[in-house]
């Protein structure tokens, strides 16, 4: 086995960021690792601003950094300057407006020493931080919680897609960051390549890399739109998928993950595109989602209950869907597995008020079922001081809450307008009708409604 010089490499690319440098430096001098067992790679990767001499300022006085200096490249290509000059056994990464715990360097790398032959990498805590206030964790630490080994076919939904990770310096045969900087996945890309090796992760469950998420200069807030990685991102899961005649769980978790908070941030669909371009482009996201498994769209931790229908909608076999409905439930089952079941309908009440002598009603039927049904009947029914009772069926049409948490037309929730005379009605409500049977229903309500939680007193009414 090679010899290193070093327990450690952590390497920093530095492009400027003068306001953060400083606090990152520092949380890498505040390491427990001794200073002889760890080395640090400042690469400055052509800054305009100070923080070249900011740099230059710390490795004059400090042994444990070493400065280097290159024209503009990108992340990737500093990276991989970084991983080509490492000479520590093993290579962390932390960008220069981020920073790390005191104890995360040395507890990092002795967890891997004890893992060192089942793994390739070593993740560990990334808390996200808004102006030194924390952020909710990713959903993968519901399943990363205690130090150990994870294989990643049974933890899908671990998706390492981030730079808090140990690598081995496998020194000439280094995996490198992809180089062409084009779609915007590059840590997810690098991750990947490495795990696929084993399909194992471990997880040390001390230390933390702390994201700056305050910079908002990042480039993370500008190189998601789909102008700029919608082809690349394509291509690229197009050939991670043609590498296997079984996609592994694992990847496909990734790109369900990938989808979702794309969907939700409104940069999933290449509205840049038009026409028939547009078309053929939509075409290649729906084909990758058919190599998704259902089980996989319906419990990926990251995907919206209304956005996991409008996805399994992609799929082709979606015809393959069978309702079954009863007096007291209605479902969806596909290939004999139940998709939804419901007994009840949500009723959205957007609009609720007294207009003359009328009660003047705006809402919609909510419920993912939808998705597979014909538009349903829905009726209210009013009950007068005579004790007669009426009911009414109402027109319904296509609701703008469809459009369910973005841009994109994911769901069919039906809209309807009641209006009725409120003398002599000593009670009302709406009723569901699919198949022939009649289905009950509950209530939300809007903020602006005097039924809302906003305005409990009403509620007991």
């Amino acid at each position: 086995m090679h010899k290193f010089k070093y327990r450690v490499s952590v390497i920093v690319p530095i492009y400027n960021v003068e306001k953060y440098l400083k606090d990152c430096l520092e949380s890498l001098l505040n390491q427990t690792i001794e200073w002889t067992e760890m080395e640090v790679l400042l690469i400055n990767d052509g800054s305009t601003d100070n923080s070249y001499n900011i740099a230059k300022s710390y490795a004059d006085i400090f042994p444990v950094f070493k400065l280097f200096s290159k024209e503009n490249e990108g992340f990737s290509m500093t990276r991989n300057y970084g991983i080509k000059h490492a000479q520590g056994k093993y290579l962390m990464f932390l960008d220069s407006d981020d920073r790390l715990k005191p104890d995360t360097v040395k507890s990092v790398i002795d967890f891997f020493d004890t893992v060192y032959e089942q793994v390739d990498m070593v993740t560990y805590k990334d808390q996200g931080y808004r102006n030194k206030e924390k952020l909710p964790l990713h959903f993968r630490y519901n399943y990363l919680k205690n130090n150990g080994v994870y294989d990643l076919n049974r933890f899908p939904y671990i998706t390492q897609t981030r730079i808090s990770i140990a690598v081995k310096n496998k020194l000439d045969e280094n995996i490198l960051f992809p180089e062409d900087n084009k779609n915007g996945h590059e840590d997810l890309q690098y991750c990947n390549t490495i795990l696929s090796q084993k399909m194992k992760i471990g997880y040390c469950d001390k230390g933390e890399y702390m994201y700056n998420r305050s910079n908002e200069t990042s480039v993370m807030h500008e190189k998601f739109f789909p102008i700029y990685i919608f082809e690349a991102t394509i291509n690229y899961y197009e050939e991670l998928f043609s590498k296997y005649e079984e996609i592994p769980a694992y990847y496909q978790a990734m790109l369900m993950n990938d989808l979702s908070w794309k969907l939700r941030e409104n940069i999933l669909m290449p509205y840049h595109l038009e026409g028939e371009i547009y078309s053929k482009a939509v075409a290649r996201l729906k084909a990758l989602v058919n190599y998704i498994d259902d089980e996989i769209i319906m419990t990926c931790p990251s995907t919206d209950n209304f956005h996991r229908h409008f996805f399994l909608n992609w799929k082709s076999d979606i015809n393959k869907c069978c309702v079954i409905a009863e007096a007291d439930s209605i479902s969806i089952f596909k290939k004999n597995k139940q998709l939804i079941r419901q007994n009840k309908f949500e009723i959205c009440l957007c609009k609720l008020q007294v207009i003359g002598e009328s009660i003047y009603m705006l809402g919609f039927v909510k419920s993912a079922l939808f998705n597979y049904l014909d538009k349903p009947e829905v009726y209210a029914v009013i009950e007068t001081s005579e004790n007669t009772i009426k009911r009414v069926r109402l027109e319904l049409e296509l609701s703008s809450e469809s459009y369910y948490r973005t841009k994109e037309l994911t769901n069919h929730f039906w809209q309807f307008v009641f209006e009725y005379p409120i003398y002599h009605v000593s009670s009302f409500r709406i009723e569901v009708e699919i198949n022939g049977f009649t289905y009950k229903t509950y209530y939300w309500f809007a903020q602006t409604s005097p039924f809302s939680e906003k305005y409990k007193k009403y509620r007991a009414i």
